[in-house]
């Protein structure tokens, strides 16, 4: 059985251009072939998102809304249901970087501004910082046909956990499950705790780094259309499990490979993207926000 994780909902973008297909004895890196997509994410005029979730194995509509981004303000507003958390939450650019504001202007987030531009600094940090992670390149052989090098498979790797970084974890572990044994707390929130330590990111020392290098906290695999310039899917694990799926969709646009559908599941809750409305030729922020709920009323 596939593991899961709770959900987070982050919106991007992925811009590219096309390009000319890779020949067979070019070395492709990692660093390559996130640049290559990177570059292309760096100027948004305008756009709108429309993100529905679906529950349950009828499909239920549990929520859509809408994303904007547009200058002047360069400011994303998120419209839905009240029964949604997100609803009234903005995302505003500063000279401190992106801040995540409630209706009534109360911070509730923030994302440093990173010292290169580009949306897609939100996934890869700065490129070519990956930690201490094991990285490797190869050709997707479920994707490539006919002797074809079109798709690579990014594949990230944490190393080992060491003593020092096992010990902390293993006391709590330990703690709760006397709390769990005496009866102190019930058994479900007992299970939501082995689940919650399960998933919970490896520590930044053990990382290896101290920016935005989101790919540092989980095993991950990455799938390029290097002929493109995009990527099609990335796959986020853990114990060689997958926990979460974002699948992308693209349409050719005004000379661009344009997304039009995100698809985000992590075995639970699926959320669906769709794109429209997008403008290039104009900054978009460094980072786009992920909302959290206010919890300290």
């Amino acid at each position: 059985m596939r593991c899961v994780s709770r959900i987070t909902v982050v919106l991007f973008a992925v811009f590219a251009v096309f390009v000319p297909s890779p020949r067979a004895e070019t070395e492709i890196t990692a660093e390559m072939i996130l640049a290559k997509v990177k570059r292309n994410t760096d100027k948004i005029k305008s756009l709108t998102a429309t993100i529905t979730r679906t529950d349950g194995p009828g499909g239920e509509i549990a929520f859509t809304g809408r994303f904007f981004f547009k200058r002047p303000n360069l400011r994303i507003d998120f419209t839905g249901p009240p029964a949604f958390e997100g609803t009234g939450l903005s995302a505003i650019r500063t000279n401190e970087g992106v801040i995540t504001v409630d209706e009534d202007g109360y911070q509730l987030g923030s994302a440093a501004q990173s010292g290169v531009g580009g949306l897609f600094n939100y996934i890869t940090g700065d490129i070519t910082d990956f930690g201490k992670t094991k990285v490797t390149v190869a050709p997707a052989d479920d994707y490539n046909k006919d002797g074809e090098l079109r798709y690579y498979e990014i594949s990230i790797r944490l190393p080992e956990e060491s003593a020092d970084e096992l010990a902390p974890i293993e006391q709590q572990n330990s703690f709760i499950r006397e709390l769990a044994r005496s009866g102190q707390i019930e058994s479900e929130d007992y299970d939501a705790w082995k689940k919650y330590s399960l998933r919970r990111p490896r520590a930044a020392s053990a990382r290896g780094e101290v920016g935005d290098c989101l790919f540092c906290e989980k095993d991950r695999d990455i799938i390029v259309d290097y002929e493109k310039g995009v990527m099609t899917e990335i796959y986020v694990l853990l114990d060689g499990d997958v926990m979460e799926t974002v699948k992308y969709d693209y349409v050719f646009s005004q000379g661009k490979y344009v997304p039009s559908r995100i698809r985000f599941s992590d075995g639970e809750t699926e959320f669906e993207l769709k794109l429209s409305d997008i403008r290039t030729a104009a900054n978009i922020p460094d980072k786009i926000f992920q909302y959290k709920k206010n919890t300290d009323n």
